[in-house]
């Protein structure tokens, strides 16, 4: 029982900090964002078949936590996050930014045969600041600026030695901030409230070598309420963000006991943000939603775990996705790129009961140019240049007898 105070209270105290540094702006860098850990990042987010850490387990497939040790991790992504836009008027800027993005999980057998997990992630955001130039016709500076945070209580149970499910609820809260070109003037949004949406997993390990996974995330909302300045007039506004439902699923198997490779794709139904609305008290002229035209998309990767030696574990990845916003839609507060591709790689270290993972990946991104019969409002080229940063410790505290790999 002391043992146990020990390790909840490390847990509850790991737990506060990373919800306080979410309480600063914490973004995702993109509106789904494939992997909330830094040792997901290193196989681009295709682990939904390979159990890694508590908050791989929560994000993707809290299926994952019945073969899990008991343990707490902590991880920080840093995005290197420069999104450029350019007209046809002669307006070329580049937003330079540097999101970060903490995550946190505690995971325990206590009420074994229940598994639970508690966390919280940066389920999905971005972040744009492109300077005024009348000009060329920006008439004001274009900022954006979308932080959510997602808490993850789960639970999982093994049906079978074989078969695992899991469910999490996912209460979450959203700041939005705006500041764009209106026809009547320049509009300043700033609203925030509260949302929530769910997590189910399932994991089925049919040999010791293959383990097969599927993650679903529900739909949900985040109602946020705020003020508005509307040339510099005040209002009251209503944003209702629609979380887009996803579904993952894929395959992981052991080649040999150093070697491992994991396959997965994911859906995301991106036509959800065209339900995503703003609306005004006073100037209902100007409501509007946030989408007109998105399209859903599937995501597609794949990658490679090989233990270089005993305590040292190298991985890499690559995942490939198309735009979901059309040409009509696009802005640059909420730009969207033709072809994504994300090619990472990553360490984890082992020293007794602590582990340790850093990883770094680039974005290979084509620019999307906009006519202005498609888009009367911002044609031109969007652009991005996008690399990741992340850091990972994970504390093992033992009382579990299952391992972490299928």
């Amino acid at each position: 029982m002391r043992r146990w105070s020990r390790t909840a209270s490390a847990a509850l105290v790991g737990f506060l900090l990373g919800v306080a540094s979410v309480s600063f702006p914490a973004h995702g860098s993109e509106l789904v964002p494939p992997a909330a850990s830094a040792q997901e990042i290193s196989l681009a987010g295709n682990v939904v078949a390979l159990p890694l850490n508590g908050v791989s387990a929560l994000f993707h497939n809290p299926a994952q936590l019945t073969l899990l040790p008991n343990s707490a991790t902590t991880s920080i992504l840093a995005i290197r996050y420069h999104p450029g836009y350019a007209n046809t008027q002669g307006y070329d800027e580049t937003s330079r930014e540097m999101p970060v993005a903490p995550s946190f999980a505690y995971v325990t057998d206590r009420w074994a045969p229940f598994h639970v997990g508690i966390g919280a992630y940066g389920s999905l955001g971005f972040a744009y600041n492109l300077p005024a130039d009348p000009a060329r016709g920006i008439l004001n500076n274009l900022y954006t600026d979308l932080a959510v945070l997602s808490l993850a209580p789960s639970v999982a149970y093994s049906l079978t030695p074989e078969l695992h499910v899991g469910v999490g609820i996912n209460p979450s809260y959203g700041r939005l901030r705006l500041k764009s070109p209106t026809p009547v003037g320049r509009l300043d949004v700033d609203v925030r409230g509260p949302g929530i949406f769910g997590t189910l997993g399932i994991l089925y390990t049919p040999t010791p070598k293959l383990s097969l996974g599927l993650g679903y995330k529900t739909p949900g909302t985040i109602f946020m309420f705020g003020n508005a300045r509307v040339a510099g007039r005040g209002d009251n506004v209503k944003v209702d963000f629609q979380f887009p439902q996803t579904l993952e699923f894929g395959a992981a198997y052991r080649v040999t006991k150093r070697l491992t490779v994991v396959a997965q794709a994911r859906w995301a139904e991106f036509s959800a943000f065209e339900d995503t609305s703003l609306k005004f008290d006073h100037r209902k002229f100007l409501n509007r939603g946030a989408v007109e035209d998105a399209k859903d998309r599937f995501r597609l990767g794949a990658g490679v775990q090989f233990v270089l030696f005993p305590g040292v574990t190298f991985q890499t990845g690559f995942s490939w996705e198309r735009w979901a916003i059309k040409s009509s839609s696009l802005a640059p507060t909420l730009p969207d790129f033709t072809e994504s591709y994300l090619f990472p790689a990553g360490l984890t270290i082992e020293h007794g009961p602590w582990e340790v993972h850093v990883a770094a990946g680039q974005s290979h991104v084509e620019d999307r140019h906009v006519k202005q019969s498609q888009n009367p409002a911002f044609p031109g080229r969007y652009s991005l240049d996008q690399a990741i940063f992340a850091v990972q410790v994970t504390r093992l505290f033992g009382g579990s007898e299952e391992t972490a790999a299928p």
